[in-house]
């Protein structure tokens, strides 16, 4: 994204957007750094964590942002919760099943307890993905939102 303003008055715009926005400003590095944790308020389908490091850099054609996003604890905590749950579900379908032993084989009790835990496994995953990507446009949405607002007061750089 690149935008024709001083580096100084862009850094000063993203840092007041973000003390306004539902985003935790975690460090910032004047004038080219800025680095904030997204929060649940940008996913309204589950809580969302992760990391957003934003970097100023000045060039001939204007200021440019660059965005690099970490999921990695989004991730750790989507992976840990889908264990537990596919867990839960193999352990209650186990219990289930072997109460009703009489009807059913012993490749019957053992096997569909693991199809539905590795389905819930990935259902759970694929959400968390799914949940991610909308964090991640979201997101991306906003700041494309401000920085049209803000492209509209600035003037093209001067030859």
């Amino acid at each position: 994204m690149g935008l024709f303003t001083s580096q100084e008055e862009l850094f000063r715009s993203l840092m007041d957007y973000f003390a306004a926005s539902p985003v935790k400003i975690l460090s910032c590095s004047k004038p080219s750094y800025i680095r904030v944790e997204i929060g649940s308020c940008f996913s309204q389908n589950w809580p969302s964590y992760m990391r957003v490091e934003t970097t100023l850099e000045e060039t001939d054609a204007g200021n440019h942002l660059h965005f690099n996003f970490d999921t990695s604890k989004e991730y750790i905590a989507g992976s840990v919760f889908a264990i537990l749950v596919s867990l839960l579900s193999y352990g209650v379908l186990s219990w289930v099943l072997s109460l009703i032993i009489l009807e059913l084989s012993y490749g019957t009790i053992v096997t569909l307890p693991v199809l539905a835990a590795v389905f819930v496994f990935f259902i759970i995953i694929a959400f968390e993905n799914y949940n991610v990507s909308v964090t991640k446009k979201r997101f991306i949405g906003e700041l494309s939102k401000f920085a049209q607002s803000k492209s509209t007061h600035l003037s093209s750089p001067k030859n």
